[in-house]
Parts: structure tokens; C-alpha cells; sequence
């Protein structure tokens, strides 16, 4: 087994031990809450770990779709966060993942499909972790920059193939694709104004063009 943490978080309480189940098949080091306030601090961002996450609770006013959003505000893409759900069509789903979702997984729970799910996660939680920490690094530069020098280093990115984009920032090609055209449309000048996914996606798009100077030139930011 590759050691990373699963963390399951389910109000149901029989279909959290069906997760947790399911999940100790892949990992050995597996957690489970009741919603996200319980989640809250257990969180180990020096770890690879994977989140697989209900999308209605019943006891919070807050969904798992706020509860990821959060999440991607903090952690970026650290670990991949899987939303199930049966309160979720495709237009939702879809939405979801343009905000930062591995993947919305419908319910009633078809153990099959979750184990494939999982199985993938957690062989791409290392690499997403890796993503984070370097961001973690990246950041500080990103925000020394004046905003013109900003806006120029995203309008050169923009110009960058997706499937490169897609490949080195572990999302799909349409969510790249997604958000350059909005970097595009905007008047960016550095960071764009408006919604947080805005702000994170340029960081990203910034982040891989550091981290292209980076290996270009062999220098560490």
C-alpha cells in the first residue's frame, strides 16, 4: 500500500463505515468525521492524503461544496478532494470540479467505481502534495511582484499550451482551459478582482511559469 491518508467525512453513519471500509482497502491510515467542522485541524498538510467527502449534511447550514471551496482557499491543490453525493446532477458536478473537485461520485455508493476512484487518488495525492509544497514556496515571490510585472508573466501563460498546463498542475484540460479564457477576458492587471477561484487559478498559471524559469535556468526561487 502507498502511505497516504484518507480522510472520510460523512454525516450518515452507516455509509461512512461503508467508506471507511473501503478506503482501508487502499490505505492503512484512515480517519472519518461527521462534517467538516469536525475535520477542521485534523487536516496534515505534510502528508499525501486524499479527502473523500459527503455533499449534504444535515446538522450544518454549510455543504460539501463550501466545505471544498474552503479547502482549495487553504490547501490548493494538496490533496485530491472527492465529493459523493445523490443531490448532485451533472451541471452541479461540474461546477464542483471547475472549483477544485477530483471527481463527484454519485450515490447510492457503488463500491466498485469508489475503489477505482480511490486507487487513482492516492496515486496522485503525492504529486499533488508536491504541488502544494512548492506553491507553499512560490507564494512570497508571486506577491513581490508589482502588479504589471504579474499581469505580464499570466498574459505570457495564457499563451501556453493547455495540454502542458494540464500535465505539470494535475487538472483537466477543460478546467485549464476554463480558466485561462477567463484570465483572457479579464482585466487582470496582477491578480484579478472577483471570486476566489479567479485569484487561485492565477496563482497557479504564475506558479508554472516560475517553476518553467526554475528548470530552465536550474536556479531555485
Amino acid at each position: 500500500m502507498i502511505d497516504v491518508k484518507i480522510y472520510v467525512i460523512e454525516d450518515d453513519v452507516s455509509e461512512r463505515a461503508i467508506m471507511v471500509e473501503l478506503a482501508e482497502e487502499v490505505s492503512e491510515s484512515v480517519q472519518s468525521f461527521a462534517c467538516p467542522e469536525e475535520f477542521e485541524g485534523a487536516f496534515d498538510d505534510k502528508s499525501p492524503s486524499v479527502i473523500i467527502c459527503d455533499y449534504y449534511f444535515r446538522r450544518t447550514a454549510k455543504d460539501g461544496g463550501d466545505f471544498l471551496r474552503h479547502f482549495v482557499r487553504e490547501y490548493g491543490p494538496a490533496a485530491p478532494f472527492i465529493i459523493v453525493s445523490g443531490f448532485v446532477d451533472v451541471k452541479k458536478a461540474s461546477e464542483l470540479q471547475l472549483d477544485g473537485a477530483y471527481i463527484c461520485i454519485p450515490k447510492p455508493i457503488d463500491a466498485s467505481l469508489v475503489m477505482r476512484v480511490l486507487r487513482k487518488a492516492v496515486n496522485d495525492a503525492p504529486d499533488r502534495l508536491d504541488q502544494y509544497l512548492w506553491n507553499l514556496k512560490a507564494r512570497p515571490v508571486l506577491e513581490a511582484l508589482n502588479p504589471k510585472t504579474l499581469e505580464v508573466l499570466l498574459l505570457k501563460l495564457c499563451d501556453m499550451d493547455y495540454k502542458t498546463i494540464s500535465r505539470r498542475l494535475n487538472f483537466g484540460i477543460k478546467n485549464v482551459g476554463y480558466h485561462v479564457n477567463r484570465l483572457r477576458d479579464s482585466e487582470i492587471p496582477g491578480l484579478p478582482d472577483g471570486d476566489f477561484r479567479q485569484k487561485h487559478w492565477a496563482y497557479l498559471l504564475a506558479q508554472e511559469l516560475l517553476r518553467q524559469v526554475e528548470d530552465d535556468t536550474g536556479d531555485e526561487i
